[in-house]
């Protein structure tokens, strides 16, 4: 049984500090950070979990089931509930698995590099003082670009690593690693990471 005591944004220390500069930036006009948060975040991921429900629903995707009990705290009255978070995915073919997690990543590292780009047209026109704040929003968002073109080359180029696992009922299918530094992550979550 797992316990939720707080607000998940508090979970993450990282996170909660890049909301942090997010909003501490965004109050003097440079709102790429907030931008880059809302899409990474939020938007792509939601549009990934929609689109391997529908691969799933047309049985060309294989979601492994990770359920979980959960007792949250509403109000300070204990709930029960059940969650299914989302994992790495399993696909009927290598090419497949290939094209769901190149185009994934293509789009993840757009969207990162239109962020850095908007970072710097608002960082040229805002006040010497803010550099700091920009720079370090620069940072991690170049940091995170970095990682989603090396993800993105692995795939392009297959050096990638890939594990087949036979279901129930007999049939194959592939699942997507990337190799980062020594242990193996799994495609999805790389494709998902801030």
């Amino acid at each position: 049984m797992n316990y939720q005591t707080s607000a998940l944004l508090f979970y993450s220390g990282k996170i909660f500090a890049g909301v942090l500069l997010c909003l501490f930036l965004g109050f003097f006009g440079i709102t790429a950070p907030a931008f880059y948060l809302l899409f990474v975040g939020l938007i792509i991921p939601l549009f990934i979990s929609l689109r391997l429900h529908s691969l799933k629903e047309r049985g060309v995707v294989m979601l492994p089931a990770n359920n979980s009990e959960w007792i949250v705290y509403v109000n300070g009255i204990p709930v029960r509930e059940a969650r299914n978070t989302l994992s790495n995915p399993g696909f009927f073919s290598l090419d497949r698995a290939r094209l769901f997690f190149a185009s994934a990543t293509g789009v993840k590292c757009c969207v990162q590099l239109a962020s850095i780009i908007l970072l710097v047209q608002q960082v040229s026109e805002a006040p010497g003082w803010l550099y700091l704040a920009a720079a370090i929003a620069l940072g991690w968002m170049g940091y995170s670009l970095w990682q989603s073109t090396r993800a993105l080359q692995s795939v392009l180029t297959r050096q990638w690593l890939i594990q087949s696992r036979n279901s129930a009922s007999g049939s194959q299918w592939y699942f997507g690693y990337y190799d980062a530094s020594g242990k193996a992550t799994a495609a999805l979550d790389s494709v998902l990471k801030l």
